[in-house]
């Protein structure tokens, strides 16, 4: 029986407009194209894990050469990113029905302050536990995150069921034993919600 869903926010429940947002800026600061992205995908691979607060101490550490484009424009730049996520109101019901027949949680890859985004957009009482890559220092595939999830809602993996966009997540949650889907869709995903629950 399953007594937790346990879900990922990144192109499951939120959506982010950061592509759109790191190519305007590589225009304005006639920066090469893609090079925001790669900055990007580099501050999460540390940030994810733990190992920087934020992207100003990423920029001290890192002290990446990106012309014109300094820590300031990288500050703003982190900041419309946070401020252009987007709840997708097909997903969030679907927290709302299994909230009411088990635990939710939230089990992501993010950086440091995941609880203050979900306090902003108004989704803190959705989930039983919020379980960050950033605080427990791993990252999804690694079991660890999954085992601080049944751990925080006092279950065993197989009563958890976990929800994500990239098969790898999802293949990670189930050699722990715990059950999974990989998110394709909205209606794919009532469809499969409906089986397990």
């Amino acid at each position: 029986m399953i007594k937790a869903v346990l879900w990922d926010l990144g192109e499951v429940l939120l959506w982010a407009q950061q592509d759109s947002i790191c190519t305007r800026l590589e225009t304005e600061y006639n920066l090469p194209a893609g090079s925001l992205s790669v900055f990007n995908f580099n501050y999460y691979n540390l940030a994810f894990r733990g190992s920087v607060k934020d992207v100003t101490e990423y920029w001290e550490r890192e002290q990446p050469d990106l012309g014109v484009f300094k820590l300031e424009q990288a500050v703003e730049m982190r900041r419309l990113i946070s401020a252009s996520i987007e709840i997708d109101d097909q997903v969030l019901p679907l927290i709302k029905a299994t909230k009411l027949r088990c635990k939710t949680a939230v089990v992501s890859n993010w950086e440091f302050g995941l609880e203050l985004v979900l306090a902003r957009l108004g989704l803190t009482s959705y989930f039983d536990a919020v379980v960050s890559s950033h605080d427990v220092k791993s990252v999804k595939p690694d079991q660890e995150i999954f085992l601080k999830a049944v751990r925080t809602l006092k279950i065993k993996p197989h009563e958890a069921l976990f929800i994500d966009d990239k098969p790898e997540n999802v293949e990670g949650a189930r050699k722990l034993g715990v059950r999974g889907i990989l998110y394709t869709g909205v209606e794919d995903l009532k469809k499969n919600l409906g089986e397990l629950l």
